[in-house]
């Protein structure tokens, strides 16, 4: 239960996602690890939170998908999406924007993914629950799901399980999952850090070409501006718990304002001056 009241919604913008005030804490009484965080997202745009794992960041991210855990608690705010308030929203209600309009890519594949079930299970499954799909609906859409995201022989990857996998090779089924229910907004959570660096790479540009396709709105967690500067247009910088500084990226690394912005653009451009 908030211990605020939400914000009145008469007078919010039209964006596909606008966030007032979001306050999120592990327990009562608790230091709140996101503390009034605002902002706006609209239709199409790729953002970066950029933050490291005790910024809130990742907070922010499972918030705006549905997904904190049952130890985090919302303790204030509004989460405005498509113009439904999904702070409050009943579970039931809530499950069902969380299974078609907002899907979330985690940011370890290996244990995403249940080793005792195959990749067919993995893909079917929530097409045949989620959007009433019939078992040969849901084989055929798994196998262009899974040709759309760079396998060149998605047939035999079905009878797969994780342990079959590769770290590249199970994100880019948990990517395929994420998009097969034609979700408005897709969140990841710094879905690079497992992968070597080609591989990291490649990644991004596979959300790119999804993001063109799709017409997809993405929001990427990472501690890399590095990553920020190769995969986003916008970055919200967070630091304990709030959004520092929000600007493109190109005006983030040429003229950031706030002292943790500089330090991290300074940081970076000293081990590109070192390569």
């Amino acid at each position: 239960m908030l211990d605020e009241p939400r914000p009145s919604t008469w007078f919010r913008s039209s964006a596909l996602l606008d966030v007032r005030g979001l306050r999120v804490s592990p327990s009562a009484g608790a230091l709140e690890v996101v503390r009034g965080v605002t902002l706006t997202i609209t239709q199409g745009e790729i953002v970066g939170l950029l933050g490291d794992s005790d910024s809130g960041a990742r907070e922010i991210a499972l918030a705006l998908s549905g997904l904190l855990t049952s130890t985090d608690r919302l303790t204030g705010g509004s989460i405005l999406f498509t113009g439904i308030e999904l702070v409050g929203l009943p579970e039931r209600r809530l499950a069902r924007v969380r299974g078609t309009d907002i899907s979330f890519v985690p940011r370890d594949p290996a244990r995403s993914l249940d080793a005792t079930l195959t990749i067919a299970h993995h893909l079917q499954t929530p097409l045949r629950r989620t959007m009433g799909f019939s078992r040969r609906a849901s084989s055929s859409l798994s196998l262009e799901l899974l040709a759309r995201v760079g396998f060149t022989d998605p047939r035999a990857l079905l009878d797969l399980y994780p342990a079959d996998l590769t770290p590249f090779m199970a994100q880019r089924v948990l990517i395929a999952g994420a998009i097969s229910c034609d979700p408005l907004l897709v969140v990841a959570d710094n879905p690079t850090s497992s992968l070597r660096p080609n591989d990291a790479h490649a990644v991004v540009d596979l959300l790119h070409d999804l993001h063109q396709e799709l017409a997809l709105t993405l929001v990427i967690v990472t501690d890399s501006l590095s990553m920020v500067a190769q995969s986003c247009r916008q970055v919200a910088v967070v630091e304990r718990g709030m959004i520092v500084e929000h600007a493109s990226v190109a005006e983030l690394l040429h003229s950031p304002q706030h002292e943790h912005s500089q330090r991290l653009v300074a940081a970076r451009n000293a081990d590109l001056a070192a390569e």
